[in-house]
Formats: C-alpha cells, structure tokens, sequence
C-alpha cells in the first residue's frame, strides 16, 4: 500500500467518523508537501511541531496542488493543525511508521 493509498483511506474513514486523521497521516501529508529541511511542513514530518506558519506553507501548497486528491489531502492537514492543541514537538513522533 503506497503513500497516497494511505492517505485516501484516512481521509474517507475521518470523514465517515466525523474526526480530524491521525497522526501518521499528518505526517505523511507533511512529507508530500514540505520544499525543505527549512519548512514547517518538515518539522511536523519529522518532529510533530506544528509551526506558526504552518498556515501559510499549507495555502502554497494547495495553490500547486495537482488535483482534488491534493486538495483534500492538504484541507485534512489543515483542520488537523487548527484542532491539535499542542502545537510543540510530539513524543515518539519518529516512532509512527507507515
């Protein structure tokens, strides 16, 4: 099962539960989208941390975005980062595999 198989099968069963998607889709979002080791895109890939500007980066992102798949992916991201309430680096974040 590939990234974006993942990916779409988060999405349907968030919606169908009416909740944000996980954790490890977050993070496989964030990998899909972030340009650099810069971005706060990379840093919620990578640590968790959800970045003040996370806001903009996503908003770039959707503006490139190749299709609905894209866009749905990166309006799941967003609402994720909107209701995680702590914004700070997550434990074990590394650990989440896909």
């Amino acid at each position: 099962m590939g990234d974006w198989d993942i990916i779409r099968a988060e999405l349907d069963a968030a919606d169908r539960e009416h909740r944000v998607i996980r954790d490890l889709v977050a993070r496989i979002i964030a990998s899909q989208f972030y340009d650099n080791q810069s971005a706060a895109l990379y840093a919620l890939s990578s640590t968790g941390t959800i970045e003040e500007d996370w806001d903009l980066e996503i908003r770039a992102a959707t503006a490139h975005a190749a299709g609905p798949d894209e866009q749905r992916a990166l309006e799941a991201l967003t609402a994720y980062c909107t209701h995680r309430t702590d914004k700070g680096p997550q434990p074990h974040w590394s650990a989440l595999r896909w």
